[in-house]
């Protein structure tokens, strides 16, 4: 009988954005494999997500902008734990990992993940710094889109593995969530690189009724500002809250992926984005893009008027979902683990 090899996911929380469900996702998948032993280890202290990653969770509970003494806390944490699990293999999602990783002893395979194409983008000098000393101790990074650039100095190997689509988030076709009064709908972190400020402006500049579904650094700030929206806040399946006469508006800077547009086009919302190379990359109609609020804001006229279709083809939407298919997914990360470098 084969060996099992002990996999480790260390990951930001439980929950909290694209990155940390498809890692959910993935560990899920993982674990039928009798090859794997799979565990997560959350840094961050949160709720559960929509997704159970089915495999043992040993929790670190670090307070999410805590402070330097309970940071420090549950650093030793993580050092204990991981000199207790002794994985053979770890995959660091996101840059709170690497950061406390790149300070463990280990003898562990390193699998790094890029989900953003701009990774450390607040804290550049540091993220290169990380970089450096753990580029020797990694065997692989894995990009989940093409779009994000390849790391500098270039790891010993690179390839790209996108992010799976879970089942739960595609929403049966028996059940239809019907809007009496289309609404504007925001999903996503509230934090710079989603750039929030820019729907709240654009809504208020519409006559629909606004929903903003997620959590961040600004939120406090753009409820003072914009106390007239539905500010929802973190929900672990937001596609069970809005309709099919909704319009979903992505105005991130830029996106790692787009997990949230993905699952949006699964469920047949109609989409209007920031017209970004990353959101270019899904090919939607030229319908769908914008560059400013003021064409935003035309667009939203037409869509409320029925003048013009969002949606995309049904084709186009099973091209998007068979190639996220999460099993398929599982199965080359399954090879990059045991028979990677």
């Amino acid at each position: 009988m084969l060996n099992q090899v002990k996999v480790a996911i260390i990951t930001n929380s439980r929950t909290g954005g694209g990155a940390e469900r498809a890692m959910n996702t993935l560990a899920r998948e993982l674990s039928k494999n009798p090859r794997l032993e799979l565990v997560m280890i959350p840094i961050n202290a949160g709720p559960d997500d929509l997704i159970n990653p089915e495999c043992h969770i040993f929790d670190i509970n670090r307070t999410w902008r805590g402070t330097l003494v309970d940071s420090f806390k549950a650093y030793l944490r993580f050092q204990l734990l991981i000199h207790r699990l002794r994985p053979g293999v770890v995959i660091l999602n996101c840059d709170l990992p690497e950061f406390l990783f790149t300070f463990t002893f280990s003898r562990a395979k390193v699998i790094v993940v890029d989900h953003s194409t701009k990774s450390w983008e607040n804290r550049p000098f540091i993220g290169k710094l990380i970089w450096l000393r753990l580029r020797g101790r990694t065997s692989a990074v894995v990009r989940v889109s093409n779009r994000i650039a390849i790391r500098n100095p270039v790891p010993k190997f690179d390839l790209v593995i996108p992010n799976p689509l879970p089942a739960e988030v595609i929403r049966p076709k028996s059940i239809k969530l019907n809007s009496t009064v289309a609404r504007l709908v925001f999903i996503g972190r509230l934090s710079q690189e989603k750039d929030p400020k820019l729907f709240c402006e654009i809504a208020s500049k519409c006559d629909l009724p606004s929903m903003i579904i997620g959590d961040g650094s600004m939120k406090q700030s753009l409820v003072e500002q914009y106390p007239q929206f539905n500010w929802v806040g973190r929900v672990a399946n937001p596609w069970e809250l809005i309709g099919s006469g909704d319009l979903l508006l992505l105005s991130s800077r830029y996106e790692g992926d787009g997990l949230v547009l993905l699952e949006a086009l699964a469920n047949g919302i109609s989409v209007l984005v920031r017209d970004t190379p990353d959101f270019r990359a899904f090919n939607l109609p030229e319908m769908s893009y914008f560059n400013n609020s003021e064409e935003a804001s035309l667009k939203i006229n037409l869509f409320t008027s029925g003048a013009e279709d969002f949606k995309i083809s049904q084709d186009s939407i099973k091209s998007l979902v068979y190639a996220r298919n999460a099993e398929k997914i599982a199965n080359d990360w399954s090879t990059l683990i045991l028979n990677g470098n």
